[in-house]
């Protein structure tokens, strides 16, 4: 009988690091880059993906305040947004998969969060530079609100799996 292999865990360093960079770049962000972003500029508070849902009348009065400076800060902030997003959902990934330490499409849920942040992030850094179609506007309001129900749902299958595990002991 062929017995599992085991799984290897993440190195405490690596974890270290890894959720260092995590809090550093959500820090930056909410500091709007410990104010080195203009305050004339575009501040994080004011971002579309920070909302839970936004309708294409929002997105288009949003985008079309924009002035140059306020591009350049959104911009700011959306780079540090795709570190946060390429290291936040992975981790919640990982921390499902080291909770269930086996094969689970549940690891897919902070992944599934993870593409839609990114493709929201795509659609409002080209209407920020091009006049895009009302479908671009309102994909990119549900693409906000997807993110967000993911996240919930990802972040409570966590604490459930973590609570039933410490109630077992």
């Amino acid at each position: 009988m062929r017995q599992k292999p085991k799984v290897k865990k993440v190195s405490r360093t690596l974890l270290i690091v890894w959720i260092s960079i995590i809090v550093f770049t959500y820090a930056l962000m909410l500091s709007n880059v410990f104010g080195l972003i203009n305050p004339t500029g575009y501040r994080s508070e004011w971002m579309l993906d920070a909302q839970v849902f936004y309708d294409r009348i929002a997105f288009r009065n949003a985008i079309g305040m924009m002035d140059a400076d306020m591009i350049r800060g959104y911009m700011t902030l959306h780079i540090i947004d795709y570190v946060f997003i390429f290291t936040f959902y992975p981790l919640l990934a990982y921390i499902l998969f080291q909770q269930r330490q086996k094969k689970s499409i549940l690891i897919l849920l902070p992944l599934i969060a993870m593409g839609f942040d990114f493709l929201e992030n795509i659609l409002i850094d080209i209407a920020m530079h091009i006049t895009v179609p009302d479908f671009f506007a309102t994909i990119s309001g549900y693409l906000t609100l997807f993110k967000f129900i993911f996240i919930v749902i990802s972040v409570s299958i966590i604490i459930y799996i973590a609570y039933i595990k410490r109630t077992k002991k």
